[in-house]
């Protein structure tokens, strides 16, 4: 804030704030205004004649997003067809609503389709903020049809199980039933048709309340007729209670009591004994532990209800209870690549105790199964660990139980990557008795050490390891390419195949001779032609048929090829386009005859 006077003297400036913000001063300069809402800034300016201006400004900030009010229910049901209002209104205390729409406030839900439906909202306040609000709907087409009306079958006295018979059209997701005697409901809900009747029952006639649930349609509940009153009985003779499980420390020994026709509100107490007497536990599982290893156990049952005579049954003894077993599923977390921009580490996690005893845990880490390179629980990458597999050692001790070794590889661990400049390649001649050299290629950085390893149509060649390799005979009409491998510290090592030399042709042979080839073309139409080859030599008594392999090349793209057979052979050229060709036709040579070429024109129409 400043003011001027045209009589040259500085006018006294006071403000004040009222609104959202209060404050006030006397000095000229800024303040700042923060609070959310409007507030009114007044200023006021005095010069030396006691001359008075003012003047006032008006400030609003606004930093809440609007809201978004729906007076309907979230996720209400409405009818298939019917027409509920929507309404909905946005607000907003900072600045005012711009923008307020998604749905025309007052006019009915859609309810053509039955389904899920959603509403997208969309409020905008006057400085920007956006308020977004789905509203969400369920369109449902009726209740279902109940096509067997409840039915409860069974006998109605105490600890009788009791089932319904009830089904519905179209097939429910859920059934729910609610089982009633009298005027109360029972604390039994459940998802099955049957139930066993409680002694609170007694005296009182039961009926099932069925509710059924199918996403779309209306929640339909049915009742059943009453049936009873229920009467109460005496307990029935139960059989030997039965131990489930295997008796090995750490595991769980199930008690098993016969509860067929077991009375409702019947308290059925489980007690575990050891051959030493001893009182090992009340409930109805038993986790055995490692003071019971090499003792037998049994169970007695108790069967308690008041004004009903108490029933105790021992079960029989368990064979003597092994040593337990460890099983803590340890893991190596985190990723083994080593880089040198950051840290890399590995975590031992040693897996969970869930033996409930003390258990002693020793771990190791080792790039070779019996070097130990670190005990400690983190194992930080080194960039000599690239290519390596990291092994982790975990060792268990626990009383009672079998020691436990439980070893994890993680790895080979990865590196940085080379950034490859060139590919390997080949150079020399491919002939039998000549040497091929192989150049590696060149990376970023420089490898620090290079292997190489020759092959034969892709195949291995035994101990042909170095960086160039003399073609022998049995390379003849075999196609050679290079494998080299590029390693350095730190970084992942490399493997490229040179692309493959063309076929390696056989040695001159001393005193051969040439051949005769004579070619035949014809045009068969749809762009096909059929080439006839002849080779064959000049022998004492006249010409001889020879064998080898015939190709045919239109420019540097071969078209074609064959072996002779009693000095001929017929290729088929297919897929040959309209006008003149000039095709090569080479005979590649055999042991005392040497290769050859010959031109064939061809008008392809």
């Amino acid at each position: 804030m400043s003011a001027t006077d045209n009589s040259g003297f500085t006018p006294v400036l006071s403000w004040s704030v009222t609104g959202a913000q209060t404050s006030s001063g006397s000095r000229a300069g800024s303040f700042q205004v923060s609070s959310e809402g409007v507030s009114t800034v007044q200023v006021s300016a005095v010069d030396v004649e006691g001359n008075t201006a003012e003047r006032s400004v008006r400030v609003g900030i606004d930093l809440t997003a609007p809201t978004i009010t729906v007076d309907n229910q979230e996720g209400a049901t409405v009818p298939l067809g019917s027409a509920v209002p929507f309404t909905y209104s946005c607000a907003d205390g900072g600045s005012g609503i711009n923008f307020c729409d998604g749905f025309v406030s007052g006019q009915p839900l859609p309810a053509s389709e039955p389904g899920d439906h959603w509403i997208n909202l969309s409020a905008v306040d006057r400085v920007g903020r956006e308020r977004i609000r789905k509203y969400f709907y369920e369109v449902t087409d009726g209740p279902l049809d109940v096509t067997t009306p409840p039915l409860i079958s069974g006998r109605t006295r105490v600890g009788e199980r009791l089932h319904v018979d009830v089904a519905f059209a179209p097939t429910p997701e859920h059934i729910r039933y609610v089982w009633l005697y009298g005027e109360h409901q029972s604390s039994q809900v459940s998802d099955g048709p049957d139930w066993t009747v409680p002694a609170e029952a007694a005296g009182y006639p039961v009926r099932v309340s069925v509710e059924a649930y199918l996403r779309s349609r209306e929640l339909t509940t049915v009742d059943s007729p009453s049936v009873g009153p229920v009467t109460t009985f005496t307990f029935p003779d139960f059989d030997t209670p039965l131990v489930q499980g295997t008796p090995q420390v750490g595991r769980r020994l199930t008690a098993v009591p016969d509860t067929t026709d077991l009375p409702g509100g019947t308290l059925v107490q489980t007690l575990w004994y050891d051959d030493q007497g001893r009182s090992l536990s009340d409930q109805s599982e038993f986790s055995v532990d490692g003071q019971t290893a090499g003792h037998r156990v049994r169970l007695l049952v108790r069967y308690v209800k008041p004004n009903y005579d108490d029933v105790e049954l021992w079960s029989g003894w368990t064979a003597p209870v092994a040593m337990g077993v460890v099983d803590p599923k340890p893991a190596v977390r985190n990723t083994p690549h080593w880089d040198e921009s950051q840290r890399w580490t590995l975590f031992a996690d040693r897996g969970a105790n869930a033996l409930q005893v003390p258990v002693t845990i020793e771990w190791s880490w080792a790039d070779q199964p019996d070097v130990i390179i670190s005990t400690n629980l983190e194992f930080e990458l080194r960039p000599e660990d690239v290519g390596h597999v990291i092994r982790t050692r975990f060792s268990y001790r626990a009383p009672g139980y079998v020691d436990a070794v439980v070893v994890i590889d993680s790895g080979p661990v990865t590196g940085l990557d080379f950034e490859a400049r060139g590919t390997p390649a080949i150079t020399g001649i491919a002939r039998a008795g000549e040497t091929l050299r192989a150049t590696p290629g060149s990376f970023t950085p420089a490898a620090t050490s290079t292997d190489y390893q020759w092959l034969r149509d892709g195949a291995t060649i035994a101990s042909a390891t170095g960086s160039s390799y003399r073609l022998v005979g049995v390379d003849a009409g075999h196609r050679i390419s290079v494998r080299v491998t590029s390693r350095r510290l730190g970084f992942n090592t490399v493997q490229m195949v040179s692309a493959q030399t063309a076929p390696v042709a056989p040695a001159p042979v001393a005193g051969s001779v040439k051949p005769a080839l004579s070619t035949r073309a014809k045009v068969l139409g749809k762009g096909k032609v059929r080439l006839t080859v002849a080779v064959s030599r000049q022998g004492a008594s006249g010409k001889v048929a020879v064998a080898g392999k015939i190709v045919v090349k239109a420019g540097r793209k071969v078209v074609g090829r064959g072996v002779l057979k009693r000095g001929k052979v017929v290729v088929q050229l297919r897929k040959q386009k309209r006008g003149k060709h000039v095709y090569v036709v080479t005979y590649s040579g055999a042991s005392g005859v040497k290769s050859t070429s010959k031109k064939v024109k061809v008008r392809v129409r």
